[in-house]
């Protein structure tokens, strides 16, 4: 891979674990303290509207480059990993029924919770112009489509 493309990779791994991390304090400000779809898209909106703080996006891409170097420090190991799959093959089959719905956010009055419901608002209108930020709002609209969850 060209080193233009490896960076463009890395970057894109760096703005999904970060939304990961937004993702887990929505899940943990939750009532039911879930990571579901619906905070996994929350994380997903807030950090394409939101630009990483210097420590955000160190933290990040260190993590990228470590997935990308095989030096994750992950804790599966291959029966774990064949558990998860198990998990979301089961998964896969419920969404098959499942009905199209409004995603589900937090009452949390904290400033992450707060800014993700103002970005879920203006989600709609929100309008990208660079190819990387394009590939993050499609990632949006496919884990909608996967969790068939509608942002209005």
């Amino acid at each position: 891979m060209e080193n233009a493309q490896m960076n463009i990779l890395k970057c894109f791994i760096a703005q999904m674990d970060s939304a990961m991390n937004i993702a887990s304090i929505i899940s943990d400000h939750s009532e039911t303290k879930e990571l579901d779809g619906d905070c996994v898209i929350s994380g997903l909106v807030y950090r394409l509207m939101n630009p990483m703080s210097d420590q955000e996006m160190y933290n990040s891409l260190t993590k990228a480059n470590n997935i990308m170097n095989g030096e994750d420090d992950s804790d599966y190991d291959t029966e774990e990993e064949e558990e998860l799959l198990e998990e979301s093959n089961k998964y896969d089959e419920e969404l098959k029924d499942k009905s199209w719905r409004k995603i589900r956010t937090n009452n949390c009055q904290c400033d992450v919770c707060k800014r993700v419901r103002e970005c879920l608002n203006m989600y709609k209108t929100y309008e990208v112009y660079e190819p990387l930020a394009n590939k993050f709002k499609n990632a949006i609209e496919n884990t909608c489509n996967t969790h068939k969850i509608i942002i209005e």
